[in-house]
């Protein structure tokens, strides 16, 4: 025998939203977790080029040094000179790794007194970025 009293119809819609807030919630924590943020470039060098690439993933420092075609020092997107460079090397001993963006056109000398310096800050693992050649 039917119930003349009819049955309460349950929300459709909010039930099947649950499902779609759950998978863009879970979208969002993982591009939140495996984005990666750097900070854009000062300058816009023109990177040496590679035909050859490390086998190991390269290394992300904090550090970021940029070197202008003039010579131009950038830190982390900050203007620098040698001074505030060794006194800003001297105090990141976290981490003694730094990725070099440095012009292809730049003056070996400019270049040589940076690695020099870099050197004497130990810092012994400098990642000079450059630009995969594709054929």
């Amino acid at each position: 025998m039917q119930s003349l009293i009819p049955t309460p119809l349950r929300n459709q819609r909010d039930d099947n939203l649950i499902p779609l807030i759950n998978i863009v919630f879970l979208l969002l924590i993982f591009f939140m977790i495996a984005g990666h943020v750097r900070s854009p470039l000062v300058t816009t060098p023109s990177l040496p080029t590679s035909e050859t690439l490390s086998k190991q993933p390269p290394a992300s420092p904090d550090l970021q040094l940029e070197v202008s075609l003039q010579g131009q020092w950038y830190l982390n997107g900050e203007t620098i000179n040698e001074t505030q460079l060794r006194k800003k090397l001297s105090k990141a001993t976290a981490t003694k790794a730094i990725n070099l963006y440095a012009d292809k056109d730049l003056q070996s000398l400019h270049l040589n007194s940076l690695l020099t310096l870099l050197r004497q800050s130990g810092f012994h693992h400098v990642n000079i970025v450059t630009e995969k050649v594709i054929h």
